[in-house]
C-alpha cells in the first residue's frame, strides 16, 4: 500500500506531488479535524470507480466498526476526465490517521492530494 504525498496548498512552490494509482490501495496521512482535496485523473479506455474507506463500516468484509454508521464512499471516474473532491479526516481517517483508498485498477490512475484545509 503505497504512501501518497500530501501537499500543503500554504506551502505550495509549484511542484505539484501527482501519483500514479500504485496498486489496488493507496493511502495519505491526515491530521484530524481537516480536510483535504483530492484529483484523481482517469487515463484508462474505461471509467473506473475508487472507493473511500470510512473505518467505521463494515462495508467491505472484514471493516472494523459498527454496522450501518457510515458506508465507504464509492467515485466514480469516467474515462478520459478528472474528479475532484473533499475527504473529511474526521470521518474517513482510521485510528492512525490514514485516509485508505481502494482502486478498481491500478494502470492509467493518477492521484493528487492536497492539505490540510
Amino acid at each position: 500500500m503505497p504512501d501518497l504525498t500530501v501537499v500543503n496548498p500554504a506551502n505550495f512552490a509549484g511542484a505539484l506531488a501527482v501519483s500514479a494509482v500504485g496498486s489496488a490501495s493507496d493511502r495519505f496521512a491526515t491530521t484530524r479535524g481537516r480536510r483535504y482535496l483530492m484529483r484523481v485523473n482517469n487515463a484508462h479506455a474505461s471509467s473506473q470507480n475508487f472507493t473511500v474507506d470510512d473505518p467505521t463500516s463494515v462495508l467491505p468484509p472484514g471493516g472494523s466498526g459498527t454496522p450501518g454508521t457510515f458506508a465507504d464512499v464509492v467515485v466514480p471516474v469516467l474515462n478520459a476526465t478528472t474528479r475532484s473532491f473533499m475527504v473529511e479526516a474526521d470521518r474517513f481517517a482510521d485510528a492512525n490517521g490514514w485516509v485508505n483508498l481502494v482502486f478498481g485498477i491500478a494502470g492509467a490512475m493518477n492521484v493528487e492530494v492536497y492539505g490540510p484545509l
